[in-house]
C-alpha cells in the first residue's frame, strides 16, 4: 500500500483491498513530541501534553534536535503532573537545556482500527508523527507494512515536492505558449509559480515571474511582440515551482520551452547512492539522429566528460561512475548529429593510434576534432583526431597519443564457443554489454556478442553468442563504439539540458542492524521460526538477509600479534580464510574493524590469519568474522522468517540477521544477533537426500574438433529422489594437482557447478585434465606453464610430469619450492633436479567432484566428505 494525504489534520488515505478474507486495517504510529523541561538530577524529560499511554516502562525512546541530549534512552517510569507527561529514564541526561523532541524508536502505538481506506488522527499536539498501515485477514494474518509516512503537526517547514513532467508547446493562438505538468499529490499544495526567460542561451538567463495558478496548466499569452511562436521556434523557456499553505516553495523544475535548435524535452534526473539516472521524453522537433549523448562536469569547470550514448528507442541513461561527495555537478544531454560507428579494428603503432570503421566517413572525422569511444573493454575515453583516410571498405582514423593495446587470441574452443586471451581482463568485460570484433584471424573475423566471461588458469575466456567458424587460435580482439565528440559538444543547449546536481553523497555508512532475535522450532515439520525488532527506521533501508552457519558462528581470537601482524584462532580454519578476503574483528579491546588477509598458515594446533596493516592492540580477545562461513537463506523486508532446515539429526547451526540498505551496505557483524546453537532433535528424513557415493567411467577421443577430450560418465546414488523434499542433484568440481589440497563446501561458487540434474547419471566432456609445459630451466630448477596458477603451486605441493618421451626424461614427481607469475606465465621452482632442458610433456590434474542435493526450498545440502570422488584422468 502507498499512503497519501489528500486532506489536513493528519488524515491518511490508501487503496482498499478487495480480498474475500479481508477483516480490517490497523494504523500504527509513533510520535516525537517537544521537550518542555529537563531535570538532570532525577533523569527526567517533561512533555507539555499528558500522553502517558504513549510511553511504557522499558521502551526505548530517542531524543533528536536537542542541545546535547540526542541519543537513545530506556524508560524507567512514566507519571503525570499538571497536565504534563514526565518520562524518567535509566541513563544520565547530559544537558539541562529543554529543547528537541522525544519519541519511541519503534512504531508501536496502535492509533486505530478501521475497515475502510481512510483514517483521521484527531487533535494531535505539536510534534513529528510516523505512521504505517497493516491489512489483517479473518485468520489474523498481517500484510507487510505500508510505506512509512512522516507528518509535522501543526507546523510545516518542509518545502513541497518539485512538480514533474513540465511540457511546453506552441499554442494555436498567436504569440502564445501552453504549459502542462503533473499535479503534485500533496495535501497542502496551494499552487504553482510560473517563471519565464526570453534569453535562455545567455550565460546568466533573466527569469521573471509571469503567473501563479492552482491548476496544473498555464497559457502564456503575454509574449512580447516580435517573438512568433507559431511560425518560428523562438527562444523562450519556462520553469515552475510549487508552494504550500505554509508558504514553503519547492525547488524549480528543469527549464523547458520553444527553441530554434532541436531540444530534448522532459528531462528528469533521479539520484540514488550508487548511480545517477537520467530520463527524457523526446527530441523536438524530430531529427534524423536517433542517439542522445550524456556528458558530465564539475560545476564551474569548462571541461565536459563524455559518459556514453543512449540509442533509440531507449530514452534513459545510467551513470554508474562514482561521484565525489559534497560536489556540485552539471549534467548535459546532447543530440548526436553525426553517426555512431562500431570499431572494426584498432592498432597502436607508437605515438599514433589507429581505429577502423566500416564505410567512408572521412568528412565526419576531420583532423583537429575529438572522438569519443564508449562500450569498449579498454578503449573508453576521448582522443584528438590527427587525420582520417578511406581505403575501401574502411575509414582509418589516426589519433595523437598512444592507445591501449589490442588483445591477441591464443585459444579457440568451438565445443563451448569461447576464445581466450592472456591475463586477467574479467573486469574489463564483466557487467558490460560488449560486442567484440575479431580481426586478422584465420576464418573468425567478424562481430561477436559477449555472453559471459571468466578467468581460468590465468587466461580470460570470452564466451560468445555467435558461433566460431574456425578452430585456429590466432587474430586480435577489439571492441567499442566511437562518435565525433566535437560535433556533440556543439549541440549542448544552455540551460535547457544542463542540470545542477547539488551535494551528491556516496553512501558508505553501514545500516543499523536488527535486535532481539528470537527463535522457535517446530520439530514435527522440520521448521524453525525467527523474529526480530527493527531498532531504527532508515530512509534507505532495503531488506534483511537471513543467514545460517554450521561451522560455529565466529572464531574467538587467542593471539593478537602486533609485531608480526597476525590474529590466531584455535584449530585448523584454513578453508574459511582466504588471501585477499576481508575479515572483521568485533567485541575486542582495541582491534575492532576490517582487515585484509595477506596469508593464512596452520601451526598444527592453531590457524594464523596474517593481515595487511597494523594491529592496534595486543589484547587477545574479541572475535574474528568471515562471510565465507555464512550461507544466505533468504531476503525479506519483514521482521520474521520461517525456514525448513533439513540437516541430519543432531546437526548444530547458528542463525543471524543483517540489515541491508539500497547502496548494498550491510550492518556490521557485531550489530547482528547470532542465535544460540540449536541442534535438530528429531529424526530428519532429509538425510535420505544426501548422496553417499559417486562413481565414474572414463573414455577419451584423440581428436575432438581438434581438441583432446575426455568423457566421464558419472553415477550418483538415487536414494533421495523418492522423498518429497528432493528437487535435483548438484555436482561441484574443482581442479587440483595430484596432491590433495583441503577445500570446503562453503568456499564453492556458482562457477564451480558442473551440473544440475534430476537424474542420477551425467556425462561430462572436458579437456581440463592437462597443463602443457612451455619452458624448462635445469640450472634454476624451474618449469614454466601458461597462465597464473601460483595459487595452486604453493610451497610443499607435489605434482607429476607426464608424456615426456625424450631421453633423459623429466617424467616423475616434483615438490614446489615457490611459484611466480609474469608475462602471462607461471614459473614453478622445484626442490628436485630436472634431468632435461628439452620442453616436453605436461602436468596432470586431478578432478574432484562433490555431489550435493538441492531441496524444494532452493537450499543446497552437500553430501558427506566421503562422497567426494577424485577423478584421475588417463594421461
Amino acid at each position: 500500500m502507498t499512503l497519501t494525504e489528500p486532506t489536513h489534520d493528519i488524515s491518511l488515505v490508501w487503496d482498499e483491498i478487495n480480498d474475500d478474507d479481508f477483516d480490517r486495517y490497523e494504523i500504527w504510529r509513533t510520535a516525537y513530541l517537544p521537550i518542555t523541561g529537563v531535570n538532570q538530577g532525577l533523569k527526567q524529560f517533561i512533555i507539555g501534553t499528558f500522553k502517558d499511554s504513549w510511553y511504557n516502562i522499558g521502551d526505548t525512546v530517542a531524543v533528536t534536535g536537542s542541545t546535547g541530549n540526542d541519543g537513545n534512552y530506556t524508560i524507567s517510569a512514566v507519571t503525570e503532573s499538571a497536565g504534563a507527561t514526565i518520562i524518567t529514564v535509566q541513563e544520565a541526561i547530559p544537558n539541562a537545556t529543554a529543547d528537541g523532541f522525544i519519541g519511541n524508536v519503534l512504531i508501536s502505538q496502535l492509533a486505530g482500527i478501521v475497515r475502510k481506506g481512510y483514517y483521521k488522527d484527531k487533535e494531535m499536539p505539536i510534534g513529528y508523527y510516523y505512521y504505517v498501515v497493516y491489512a489483517v485477514d479473518d485468520r489474523e494474518n498481517y500484510s507487510d507494512p505500508s510505506s512509512i509516512i512522516q507528518k509535522f503537526s501543526p507546523m510545516d517547514i518542509t518545502p513541497p515536492a518539485t512538480p514533474t513532467g513540465l511540457v511546453a508547446q506552441r499554442s494555436t493562438k498567436y504569440n502564445s505558449v501552453e504549459l502542462y505538468w503533473n499535479e503534485t499529490e500533496q495535501y497542502d499544495i496551494k499552487g504553482y509559480i510560473i517563471r519565464r526567460t526570453l534569453n535562455p542561451y545567455a550565460g546568466t538567463p533573466t527569469w521573471e515571474t509571469i503567473g501563479i495558478t492552482k491548476s496544473n496548466s498555464f497559457t502564456d499569452s503575454d509574449i512580447p511582440k516580435g517573438i512568433d511562436t507559431v511560425y518560428k521556434r523562438t527562444d523562450v523557456a519556462y520553469y515552475i515551482e510549487s508552494y504550500d499553505t505554509s508558504g514553503n516553495v519547492s525547488s524549480p523544475t528543469l527549464p523547458t520551452g520553444i527553441f530554434e535548435l532541436p531540444i530534448i524535452t522532459g528531462v528528469r534526473v533521479n539520484l540514488d547512492y550508487l548511480s545517477l539516472n537520467v530520463y527524457w521524453d523526446k527530441i523536438v522537433p524530430e531529427v534524423s539522429s536517433e542517439a542522445v549523448a550524456c556528458l558530465l562536469r564539475v560545476k564551474g569547470s569548462s571541461n565536459w566528460v563524455f559518459m556514453g550514448v543512449s540509442e533509440w528507442p531507449k530514452n534513459f541513461f545510467r551513470i554508474g561512475t562514482e561521484l565525489l561527495p559534497d560536489t556540485d555537478y552539471e549534467l548535459a544531454l546532447a543530440i548526436v548529429k553525426s553517426g555512431v560507428h562500431e570499431i572494426i579494428e584498432h592498432n597502436n603503432p607508437g605515438a599514433i593510434g589507429e581505429f577502423k570503421i566500416l564505410g567512408d566517413y572521412t568528412t565526419e572525422f576531420p583532423g583537429g576534432d575529438y572522438l569519443a569511444i564508449y562500450e569498449s573493454s579498454n578503449l573508453d575515453g576521448q582522443y584528438l583526431i590527427n587525420s582520417s583516410s578511406y581505403s575501401a571498405p574502411y575509414t582509418t582514423i589516426q589519433t595523437n597519443g598512444t592507445v591501449p593495446a589490442k588483445y591477441t587470441v591464443n585459444g579457440v574452443n568451438q565445443a563451448r564457443n569461447y576464445i581466450t586471451i592472456s591475463g586477467d581482463h574479467v573486469l574489463e568485460f564483466q557487467d558490460k554489454k560488449v560486442t567484440i570484433s575479431i580481426f586478422g584471424s584465420t576464418g573468425n573475423d567478424g562481430r561477436y556478442r559477449v555472453l559471459n566471461v571468466d578467468l581460468y588458469l590465468g587466461q580470460t575466456r570470452l564466451f560468445l553468442m555467435e558461433p566460431l567458424p574456425n578452430t585456429t587460435p590466432d587474430g586480435n580482439v577489439t571492441s567499442g563504439t566511437l562518435i565525433n565528440l566535437t560535433d556533440l559538444l556543439e549541440t549542448i543547449q544552455t540551460p535547457t539540458q544542463v542540470v545542477p546536481i547539488p551535494d551528491y553523497d556516496t553512501d558508505t555508512t553501514d545500516p543499523i542492524g536488527p535486535a532481539l532475535l528470537k527463535t522457535d522450532q517446530d520439530p514435527e515439520n522440520n521448521r524453525i521460526f525467527l523474529n526480530w525488532s527493527r531498532i531504527a527506521v532508515e530512509d534507505d533501508f532495503l531488506e534483511f538477509h537471513v543467514e545460517v552457519n554450521v561451522l560455529g558462528g565466529d572464531f574467538p581470537i587467542t593471539v593478537a600479534d602486533m609485531a608480526n601482524d597476525y590474529f590466531q584462532v584455535a584449530g585448523d580454519q584454513r578453508p574459511y580464510f582466504m588471501i585477499g578476503q576481508r575479515v572483521y574483528v568485533y567485541r575486542s579491546t582495541g582491534n575492532d574493524g576490517w582487515y585484509d588477509v595477506t596469508n593464512v598458515t596452520y601451526t598444527g594446533a592453531n590457524t594464523r590469519i596474517w593481515i595487511d596493516g597494523n594491529i592496534p592492540d595486543p589484547t587477545a580477545d574479541g572475535k574474528l568474522e568471515t562471510d565465507y562461513a555464512w550461507i544466505l537463506l533468504d531476503k525479506t523486508k519483514r521482521t520474521e522468517f520461517e525456514a525448513y532446515f533439513q540437516y541430519s539429526s543432531g546437526t548444530t547451526y547458528w542463525l543471524r540477521v543483517r540489515a541491508v540498505d539500497r547502496s548494498g551496505n550491510k550492518s556490521l557483524p557485531d550489530s547482528c544477533i547470532t542465535s544460540t546453537a540449536w541442534s535438530n532433535p528429531f529424526s530428519n528424513p532429509s538425510s535420505l537426500l544426501l548422496p553417499q557415493w559417486l562413481d565414474y567411467t572414463e573414455s577419451y577421443y584423440t581428436t575432438y574438433k581438434n581438441t583432446n577430450m575426455r568423457r566421464y560418465n558419472l553415477t550418483i546414488n538415487a536414494g533421495g529422489q523418492d522423498t518429497p523434499w528432493f528437487k535435483r542433484f548438484v555436482l561441484y568440481f574443482i581442479l587440483r594437482t595430484q596432491t590433495t589440497v583441503p577445500w570446503s563446501f562453503f568456499n564453492l561458487t556458482e562457477d564451480e557447478i558442473l551440473s544440475k540434474t534430476k537424474g542420477n547419471t551425467f556425462s561430462w566432456d572436458t579437456d581440463q585434465f592437462y597443463l602443457p609445459i612451455t619452458g624448462v630451466n635445469t640450472g634454476a630448477g624451474t618449469f614454466t606453464v601458461a597462465g597464473d596458477v601460483t595459487g595452486i603451486f604453493t610451497n610443499g605441493v607435489t605434482f607429476t610430469v607426464y608424456n615426456d618421451g625424450n631421453s633423459p626424461s623429466n617424467n616423475g614427481n616434483y615438490t614446489v619450492v615457490s611459484s611466480s607469475y609474469a608475462g602471462g606465465s607461471t614459473t614453478i621452482t622445484v626442490y628436485e633436479t630436472i634431468p632435461s632442458g628439452t620442453v616436453a610433456g605436461g602436468i596432470g590434474w586431478s578432478i574432484y567432484v562433490w555431489p550435493a542435493v538441492e531441496d524444494v526450498n532452493g537450499i543446497i545440502w552437500p553430501g558427506p566428505t566421503s562422497s567426494i570422488r577424485e577423478i584421475n584422468p588417463t594421461i
